[in-house]
């Protein structure tokens, strides 16, 4: 009689079991994020995709149509003795890579003669070479216009430099004696003096001038200016973020002989509050001639897309979910 009662139960416990099993099968992925991009004509749809509620922001930037930053080589090598802190390089570079990750944009790092390997094989227009170290290595910038890296912005390439007064110093070894002075670094850069080159031993911080509009939209809060540089001497140059008293950017973008160079005027010491910051420009897609005209902010569950009108000018438009520290970035680039 006890056998008899328990093998109803078999039955049921199957039906659960398989049950569960499809719910578990058919669940949606955790954490799937999508923004996708349609071109009718003159105008672009856009829409958003997520499996949790979040803010979105999409914004459209006019471009020359000769930079377009998809992958990014970010150099790190013990071989050289650099201003800034190895630690806080190689945190910086762990933390950029998975913010550019999320953005769609690929990202290596690399020793000095990988970067130059880099220089030499790669497509100008489409890498950015990502300096932190303050101090460059010698086989790759020796204070001259005979270098591979000023050889890099003539042929059209990207360069960002991330914490350091750009070209003043010369590594040619791994001990910090082996650290050198250049001179003439702004008239190679920028064609400007040397002292529109910001290289403060003390960190300073600028309250005033940022396009509040451009701010906005990618919610680019930066205002370090230790090493920023003074941009009103530069005939392309594009103001990112706060700009000191006395004239200097805490972010620009410059033409550079026949690229493009991005300058940040923070201090590694903070850099894990403003390495996503230094992500959204790269993955806005702006560059020295770049106009907003086009921002919105909306939501995946009730404002999830809209249509942006193009016009015959190159553009680049940059959707991603969440705040600045995105968890999912997508973009296009559109040149007509």
């Amino acid at each position: 009689m006890l056998k008899d009662r328990k093998m109803p139960l078999l039955p049921f416990v199957v039906v659960v079991i398989v049950i569960s099993g499809m719910l578990i099968s058919f669940a949606p992925e955790p954490y799937s994020h999508d923004v996708s991009f349609d071109r009718d004509g003159d105008v672009l749809h856009y829409k958003y995709h997520s499996v949790i509620g979040s803010t979105t922001n999409t914004v459209a930037f006019s471009a020359t149509g000769d930079f377009f930053i998809e992958r990014v080589v970010m150099y790190l090598d013990d071989s050289y003795a650099s201003i800034t802190s190895k630690f806080m390089q190689e945190e910086m570079v762990e933390d950029l890579s998975k913010q550019l990750k999320m953005r769609g944009i690929d990202s290596i790092c690399c020793d000095a003669k990988e970067v130059l390997e880099v220089i030499r094989a790669h497509d100008p227009g489409r890498t950015a070479l990502l300096f932190a170290s303050g101090a460059f290595p010698h086989i790759l910038y020796d204070g001259t216009d005979d270098c591979p890296i000023i050889d890099w912005l003539d042929r059209g390439g990207i360069l960002i430099n991330e914490s350091g007064c750009l070209g003043r110093y010369v590594s040619y070894g791994p001990n910090y004696s082996d650290i050198e002075l250049t001179t003439g670094y702004g008239l190679l850069f920028a064609g400007v003096n040397d002292v529109a080159f910001n290289d403060l031993q003390k960190r300073a911080y600028a309250t005033e001038g940022c396009d509040e509009t451009l701010r906005d939209a990618l919610q680019f809060y930066m205002n370090e200016v230790t090493f920023g540089i003074d941009i009103s001497g530069i005939a392309d140059a594009k103001n990112l973020g706060y700009v000191s008293d006395d004239g200097f950017s805490s972010a620009a973008i410059f033409k550079s002989r026949g690229g493009m160079v991005i300058n940040f005027g923070v201090s590694l010491v903070n850099h894990s509050h403003f390495d996503h910051l230094v992500t959204q420009i790269i993955a806005s897609g702006m560059d020295y001639s770049s106009e907003l005209f086009y921002s919105h902010a909306g939501d995946t569950r009730w404002d999830d897309g809209g249509d942006i009108e193009l016009s015959d000018r190159p553009c680049v438009v940059y959707g991603y979910i969440g705040s600045p520290r995105a968890i999912y970035g997508e973009r296009i680039f559109i040149l007509s």
